[in-house]
């Protein structure tokens, strides 16, 4: 048996790839059809943040109406809305949004893998990659 990645998520051989952890799975590599990364999906903001992202803004926005007038009230206020659409925009692109390999097993489309580690996802990617490229070119069919 050839290992081709051996780390504290997945295990990749010549014949299975082993997903560790609660969302584990063995899968035969002679059955995966083409394995692809995709862009994982992002996880949601935290309802604290969102309660931050809207109410300092409006908080400041009020407190400057107050201490200093209409004219800046309005000013801050327009400030507020252009900081708060950055914040927001900022916060979706932040979010822990990792990567993900798809594959075909057994004619159907599945996720077999993900991770938010670059690296670590890019290794299995490749060594999944090689196993199933190896039995292609191993497999008796092949000949």
């Amino acid at each position: 048996m050839h290992t081709y990645y051996r780390g504290p998520d997945a295990l990749v051989t010549d014949e299975h790839f082993v997903r560790r952890g609660p969302a584990g799975r063995i899968v035969t590599i002679a059955e995966l059809g083409e394995v692809r990364p995709a862009r994982g999906r992002p996880l949601p903001l935290r309802p604290a943040a969102w309660l931050i992202i809207a109410l300092l803004p409006a908080v400041v926005t009020a407190g400057t109406w107050a201490v200093f007038g209409v004219a800046a009230g309005y000013s801050t206020g327009a400030l507020a809305v252009m900081v708060t659409a950055l914040a927001l925009a900022v916060a979706r692109e932040r979010a822990a949004r990792g990567w993900e390999l798809q594959a075909t097993y057994r004619g159907e489309e599945i996720r077999l893998y993900e991770s938010t580690d670059a690296m670590a996802f890019y290794r299995v990617m490749l060594a999944l990659q090689e196993a199933v490229e190896d039995r292609a070119v191993h497999s008796p069919a092949a000949a």
